[in-house]
C-alpha cells in the first residue's frame, strides 16, 4: 500500500467516524467516547491518531471484546491465559467443594463447568501455537489426575 492511499484510508477513516458520531447526536443517542480506543495491527501501520467529537482516542496492545482478548499483534497468548486461569480456578472449587467423587461425577461438572471456560469463542481465537495448545492441555491433564486422586 502506498503512502498516499494510507493517508486517503486514514482520511476516510476519520470522516466515517465522525459520520457515525453526527449521526449518532441527531438521533438523539449518546457515544460513549471514553470507552473507545484504538488498536492498530500490523508493524508498518503509520499509527495515525483517531478522534472524536474532537478528543484523540486513546490506543491499546489489547482489548477486551465481548469476553474475547484481543491483540495488536494478532497472538492469543493472553486470551489463552485468561481461560486457562478461569478453568483451573473452577477445577480448584470443585475440587474444595467435594471430599471425594468417582470419574463420572467428575467427568460431569468438568463439562459443565471446566470445558464451557476453555472453549468460550473458540472459533474465533483457536489456539494454534504449541505453546498455547500445551497451556490449554495443561488444565485438562489437571481434570484427569484429579480424577485418578
Amino acid at each position: 500500500m502506498s503512502i498516499s492511499s494510507s493517508d486517503e484510508l486514514h482520511n476516510k477513516l476519520q470522516c466515517d467516524l465522525n459520520s457515525a458520531y453526527a449521526w449518532t447526536q441527531d438521533s438523539l443517542l449518546s457515544f460513549n467516547i471514553e470507552k473507545c480506543l484504538v488498536m492498530h495491527y500490523g508493524y508498518k501501520n503509520k499509527r495515525y491518531p483517531i478522534y472524536i467529537n474532537g478528543c484523540k482516542r486513546n490506543t491499546s496492545d489489547s482489548e477486551r471484546d465481548l469476553g474475547v482478548i484481543f491483540s495488536d499483534n494478532l497472538k492469543w497468548k493472553n486470551q489463552v491465559l485468561s481461560s486457562a486461569s478461569k478453568a483451573n480456578r473452577m477445577l480448584g472449587i470443585i475440587k474444595k467443594s467435594f471430599v471425594r467423587f468417582d470419574a463420572e461425577l467428575l467427568k460431569s461438572l468438568y463439562l459443565s463447568f471446566v470445558r464451557p471456560l476453555l472453549e468460550f469463542a473458540i472459533p474465533i481465537w483457536a489456539p494454534y501455537q504449541k505453546q498455547d495448545i500445551y497451556i490449554l492441555e495443561k488444565v485438562q491433564r489437571r481434570a484427569t489426575n484429579t480424577s485418578n486422586q
